[in-house]
């Protein structure tokens, strides 16, 4: 009988150890890092701005080429926390009408957009 007894108070000790390893959930896994390129404006008169979010922070790049499909600009900003950003980029040097293509390039990916230089 005392064996009985002896089983049964271990597992009242141990009772509640096992019962906070099952009940603890899974981690959950990482965020994976993206970029969303959000829209392109020419409403500034003297920038086209292109919009983005970002899920974290980071290195963002941004390559531009023109028609010919020449790089014509490369710029790149360390974005201190995730969020709503955008890339300015000046028009005097650009043709009229003229369609630019653009990389933007955030944590080792690549996102492609493009959009026609505004009218003077």
């Amino acid at each position: 009988m005392s064996k009985y007894l002896f089983l049964i108070a271990l597992l009242f000790c141990f009772a509640p150890v096992l019962k906070g390893q099952a009940s603890t959930p899974p981690p959950e896994p990482p965020e994976v890092p993206a970029l969303y390129i959000t829209g392109t404006s020419d409403t500034d008169p003297k920038n086209v701005e292109i919009a983005y979010d970002i899920t974290h922070s980071g290195f963002v790049e941004l390559h531009l080429m023109d028609s010919k499909k020449n790089k014509i600009w490369i710029k790149g900003y360390v974005i201190p926390k995730a969020g709503a950003h955008v890339f300015k980029i000046p028009i005097e040097p650009m043709k009229v009408g003229e369609k630019y293509d653009f990389i933007l390039k955030f944590k080792g990916k690549d996102y492609l957009g493009s959009f026609n230089s505004p009218k003077k």
